[in-house]
């Protein structure tokens, strides 16, 4: 009886916790393929707190290769339907041009420790614009991406 009574107090406590709005913990992803190439964004909010980054894998059984000369890419957030100003950092690749293998993923710019109000609609998605050749002789190819989703959140009370 002691041992129910402490999870029944643990339980109340817990719940108590949550006065006022906040959001759920969620993991997803927002991705288009084109011309065998997959862009996305993978993303998790934990504690209110929105992390995300920019992905790429190439699909082809050749190496590709993206040009220098147009490479426009970045992650797009929206509260509310209006342009969150976040700051992207740059992880790792791809640089201003750069060579992908067959089947390799590359990560490129990410965004940490976004605050998510409760009661807010979220919105993520990735915006990828560049030139691209396949092998070596291929001709040069134009790729563009505009993926938008909403994050699923609900808001705990």
């Amino acid at each position: 009886m002691r041992i129910f009574l402490m999870k029944v107090a643990m339980l109340v406590f817990l719940t108590g916790c949550g006065l006022g709005e906040s959001v759920q913990d969620v993991q997803g992803s927002v991705y288009d393929i084109q011309e065998d190439i997959e862009i996305g964004v993978e993303y998790e909010v934990s504690d209110g707190d929105l992390d995300a980054h920019l992905y790429v894998t190439n699909h082809h059984t050749e190496a590709i290769s993206f040009s220098g000369a147009q490479h426009i890419y970045w992650i797009e957030l929206y509260e509310n339907g209006e342009t969150m100003d976040v700051d992207e950092q740059l992880i790792e690749g791809p640089g201003v041009g750069f060579t992908m293998d067959s089947g390799e993923t590359i990560k490129g710019h990410e965004l940490t420790n976004v605050s998510l109000g409760g009661g807010n609609e979220y919105e993520i998605g990735v915006h990828f614009d560049s030139l691209f050749r396949i092998g070596d002789n291929g001709e040069e190819l134009e790729l563009q991406f505009d993926v938008m989703e909403e994050i699923p959140l609900e808001s705990e009370e």
